[in-house]
C-alpha cells in the first residue's frame, strides 16, 4: 500500500478516531434525559419485539423516527446494556462523519484540506461531546452532511458518468437516512442549501445530470415502509408527528426550548473552540473578490451557503438545544482546513493571541472560577488549566506553523479526555447507584415508581418498567392515545393507596417530597444520592 493513498489515509483515520472517540466512552452514567431516553425506548423494542411503534415506560412515542432506536436496539441485543455498548452506535457515526469530510476535502481541494479537515472536525468540542452521547443530533448530522457533500462532489464529476451517478444515489440514500433520523428536515436543509447554490450560479441545468427516477425509488424505498406502517397501525401518528412536531415545534415554544435569535452565536463559539480563531479569515478567504469570479469558488461558496443557511434556520427557531446546530461543524471544518492549508504563513498573529487567550484562560481557571465551586468540582476543573497551558506554550515556542498546529491538535485531545473525566463531578442528574439497587432489590410481582419525576435512567439500569406519579410532560400524547396508560402514569391519590397496599412497592423520591410525605405515611428509607432517595413501603 503507498503511503497517502486513499485506504492508507481511511485507515490511519479510522484508528485515529476509534482511539478518539473510544477512550473514555463508557467511564460516565447515562445522562439523563436524552441517554436514558434513547436508550430506554430500543430497550423496550426488544422487549415488545415491537420495532415500528417506538414505546417510552410503555407508552407510545413518536416525537421521532426509529433509526436510531433500530441501531441501539441492534447492539443491545448482541451485547447487553452498558454505557460504553450504548454509545458505540453515536462514536461509529461520529467517525463516519470525519471520514466523510476528509474524502470531500480532499475530492474538492487537496488531500492536505481533507486530513486537516477531519482533524479539525473530530477535536471540535460540541462535535466530539456528541460523539459520546446517546442523541439523534450526531446521526441526523452526518446524513445531512452526507447529503450535501455528496451533492457537491457529483456536481464535480463528469455529467452522467457512472461515478457521478453513483455519488447522486449516495445522496438520495443519505437524505432518506436523515428523514429516517429525525424527520422532514433532512431534506429541508439540503434542498434549501442545493437550491441557493443552484440560484447564485444559474447552473439549473446541472439538475439534468441528476438520476431522479432511480434516486427517488432509493429515496422512497428507505424512508417511506415506516411511515406508512406506523401510520397504519396508529391513526392518531400523522397529526401529532408531521405538524406537532414538526411545524409547531418550529414556529412556537410550546416545548419552552426559547432562546435569543443570537443563542447560537456563542455555542457555536465553543462549539469549534479553538479552530474559531480562523472562521472569520475562512470564510474572507472563501468570498470571491468580485461577482464575476464567484465560479473560482463554487465550492467554497457552497460549503459556507451550508453553513449560514443552517445556522440561521435553527437561530429563527423558537425551539433551540445546543446540539442542533451540528451540521454546521463539518461545513466549517472544510473552510477552515482549506484556509489554513492555502495561507501557511499568513495567521501567525492569530496564532500569538490565541496563545495568549489560552494563558489566560488557564490563569483564570485557577485563581477565580473555583472560588464558587465544590472542593471537588475545584479540583476537576483545574485539570483544564493542563493542556490550555501546553496549547498556548507551544503555540509561542513553536516556528513552523505547521507545527503549530500539529500541537494545538495534541493539547486539544488532552484537553477533551480531561472534560470526560471531570463531567461526572459536574453532572449530578443520573441516578444509576440507585437504579442498579433497585435491580437487586426488586423481586416479581414488586412495582417500582417514580414519585413526582421521571428519571429516564431508572428502567434502563434496573430492567423495569416505572410507574410514574404526578409526571407526564412528553408522555401526554401517547397517555391520550393508550387506554392501558392509565396504570402507568398515577396522581399522588392513586400511589399513596397502592402504598398501603400489600404489595411491596419501590420508589425514588426527592428529599422534599420524602419530607413532607413521611408526615401522612411508613416510609422506609433505603439510600440517598443528590438529593434522590430510594424507599419502600417495606422492609
Amino acid at each position: 500500500m503507498k503511503k497517502n493513498t486513499w485506504l492508507c489515509d481511511c485507515l490511519w483515520l479510522t484508528l485515529f478516531l476509534c482511539v478518539l472517540f473510544g477512550m473514555m466512552l463508557g467511564c460516565r452514567a447515562l445522562s439523563v434525559p436524552d441517554e436514558g431516553r434513547y436508550s430506554e425506548i430500543p430497550r423496550e423494542m426488544l422487549w415488545f419485539h415491537d420495532f415500528i411503534t417506538p414505546h417510552l415506560d410503555g407508552i407510545k412515542y413518536f416525537e421521532k423516527p426509529p433509526l436510531l432506536y433500530w441501531m441501539q436496539a441492534t447492539v443491545m441485543s448482541w451485547f447487553g446494556v452498558s454505557e460504553w455498548v450504548l454509545r458505540v452506535p453515536t462514536a461509529i457515526m461520529a467517525g463516519l462523519g470525519c471520514l466523510s469530510v476528509y474524502v470531500a476535502g480532499r475530492f474538492l481541494f487537496d488531500r492536505a484540506v481533507g486530513v486537516l479537515a477531519a482533524l479539525i472536525l473530530s477535536t471540535s468540542p460540541l462535535y466530539f461531546a456528541m460523539a459520546h452521547s446517546i442523541t439523534l443530533d450526531m446521526t441526523v448530522s452526518v446524513w445531512i452532511t452526507l447529503t450535501l457533500l455528496s451533492f457537491i462532489m457529483a456536481i464535480n464529476l463528469p455529467a452522467y458518468s457512472s461515478a457521478q451517478r453513483n455519488i447522486f444515489w449516495l445522496m438520495f440514500a443519505s437524505a432518506a437516512l436523515a428523514v429516517l433520523t429525525k424527520g422532514l428536515i433532512g431534506i429541508a436543509l439540503p434542498g434549501v442549501v442545493v437550491l441557493t447554490w443552484l440560484i447564485i450560479f444559474n447552473r439549473f441545468a446541472d439538475l439534468k445530470q441528476i438520476p431522479w427516477f432511480s434516486g427517488l425509488a432509493i429515496f422512497f424505498c428507505i424512508s417511506l415502509p415506516w411511515h406508512i406502517l406506523v401510520q397504519i397501525r396508529n391513526p392518531e401518528f400523522f397529526h401529532f408527528y408531521f405538524i406537532d412536531q414538526h411545524i409547531l415545534r418550529y414556529l412556537t415554544n410550546e416545548m419552552n426550548r426559547y432562546q435569543p435569535i443570537w443563542w447560537f452565536a456563542p455555542v457555536l463559539f465553543i462549539g469549534i473552540f479553538p479552530w474559531v480563531i480562523f472562521l472569520f479569515q475562512a470564510i474572507r478567504y472563501a468570498l470571491p473578490t468580485c461577482w464575476r469570479e464567484r465560479g473560482a469558488a463554487k465550492n467554497q461558496i457552497f460549503l459556507l451557503i451550508g453553513a449560514i443557511e443552517i445556522f440561521l434556520f435553527f437561530s429563527f427557531s423558537h425551539s433551540k438545544l445546543i446540539p442542533y446546530i451540528l451540521p454546521v461543524l463539518p461545513l466549517v471544518s472544510l473552510l477552515m482546513a482549506h484556509y489554513l492549508i492555502q495561507v501557511r504563513q499568513k495567521f501567525a498573529f492569530s496564532l500569538l493571541a490565541f496563545a495568549l487567550f489560552m494563558l489566560s484562560v488557564a490563569l483564570i481557571s485557577t485563581k477565580w472560577w473555583p472560588l464558587s465551586l465544590s472542593p471537588t468540582q475545584h479540583n476537576a476543573l483545574l485539570i483544564f488549566a493542563l493542556p490550555f497551558t501546553l496549547m498556548g506554550i507551544g503555540v509561542l515556542i513553536f516556528t513552523k506553523q505547521q507545527t503549530k498546529l500539529k500541537w494545538i491538535v495534541l493539547a486539544q485531545i488532552i484537553f477533551l479526555w480531561c472534560l470526560l473525566a471531570v463531567v461526572p463531578n459536574f453532572d449530578l442528574r443520573p441516578i444509576k447507584s440507585l437504579a442498579i439497587q433497585v435491580k437487586q432489590l426488586a423481586k416479581p410481582g414488586d412495582i417500582i415508581a417514580n414519585y413526582g419525576e421521571y428519571h429516564q435512567d431508572l428502567p434502563v439500569y434496573s430492567g423495569h418498567f416505572v410507574v410514574i406519579v404526578n409526571w407526564i410532560n412528553e408522555l401526554e400524547f401517547g397517555a391520550a392515545h393508550q387506554p392501558s396508560a392509565k396504570n402507568i402514569l398515577l396522581s399522588s391519590e392513586q400511589f399513596w393507596a397502592l402504598w398501603q397496599k400489600p404489595t411491596r412497592v419501590i420508589a425514588i423520591m426527592s428529599n422534599e417530597d420524602y419530607q413532607q410525605e413521611k408526615k401522612r405515611h411508613v416510609i422506609y428509607r433505603i439510600d440517598e444520592i443528590h438529593n434522590n432517595l430510594l424507599v419502600s413501603n417495606q422492609l
